[in-house]
């Protein structure tokens, strides 16, 4: 994204944000102004929580003392699926294991709570293992530095393949689907300034306008966002391609909210 767009985004949405996540799939140690844009951020409201999450193969020990320095990044969820050397080949090809550990380690030695760590652990039987034993190896090596959070596994809506059980892991989903919390909780903006509903359409199905042609006060607004969240009021998700097959609201979509619909009923 242009830094000239960058920008207006950061000025236009951070004044009134709860959370800023200036990343979508990507990995955001391979963008060179990650500071700057997080230092922007925290610039423009001090109390806007800013997220990241990384695969931890690029964050440099350099990166951390800048990062511990500045004091920017208030929370980091680690992409780290590696109980074995092997595993971690499967599933994160191309990254250097020891490399990957080194700047996780540093990390960890030099954070002194400023920045709020977590790995994020995703339930796949090959991750998991027979009994456990698998993510009771990562469990054993990394719980005692940081929270290990189980996350589910998403198909994003139907892209990817169903490697993921997660009724195995998480229990019965929600008996009913209810509209989706997120078209009322945020939005994502693309690195060419359209706005798209959710993290999950990185593609851009579903484009509700440009922030280099409106403000998102406006886009949020419209009447293009509006159908598309009547569309879920009435339960009408799969005229939806984008949402027809997606999983999340099975399990990572929040009770509270889903109890708030079903006694609505």
């Amino acid at each position: 994204m242009p830094w000239s767009t960058l920008i207006q985004l950061i000025n236009e949405v951070a004044s009134y944000a709860e959370e800023f996540c200036p990343f979508l799939m990507q990995e955001p140690t391979m963008e060179p102004r990650l500071i700057q844009i997080l230092t922007h951020i925290k610039q423009r409201n001090p109390e806007c929580k800013t997220i990241i999450y990384s695969n931890m193969g690029e964050w440099t020990p350099e990166l951390t003392d800048k990062m511990l320095d500045r004091g920017v990044l208030d929370e980091l969820y680690i992409s780290f699926y590696a109980p074995t050397r092997e595993h971690y080949k499967t599933w994160q090809p191309g990254l250097d294991y020891d490399e990957t550990v080194s700047n996780i380690t540093y990390l960890l030695e030099q954070n002194d709570g400023d920045i709020f760590i977590a790995f994020n652990y995703i339930t796949i039987d090959d991750l998991m293992g027979e009994n456990e034993e698998t993510a009771k190896l990562f469990i054993d090596k990394w719980r005692k530095h940081a929270p290990v959070r189980f996350v589910h596994y998403d198909t994003i809506h139907d892209t990817m393949p169903p490697y993921g059980d997660n009724d195995k892991y998480f229990g019965p989903p929600h008996p009913e689907r209810v509209p989706c919390s997120r078209i009322w909780g945020g939005l994502n903006v693309l690195s060419n300034g359209d706005v798209v509903p959710c993290c999950g359409d990185y593609s851009g199905s579903v484009v509700f306008g440009n922030i280099k042609d409106e403000s998102i006060k406006e886009i949020w607004r419209n009447d293009k966002f509006n159908e598309f969240r009547q569309l879920h009021l009435e339960g009408r998700w799969k005229e939806i391609p984008l949402c027809r097959d997606c999983i999340v609201w099975r399990h990572i979509e929040n009770r509270d909210w889903v109890n708030i619909w079903m006694n609505e009923k």
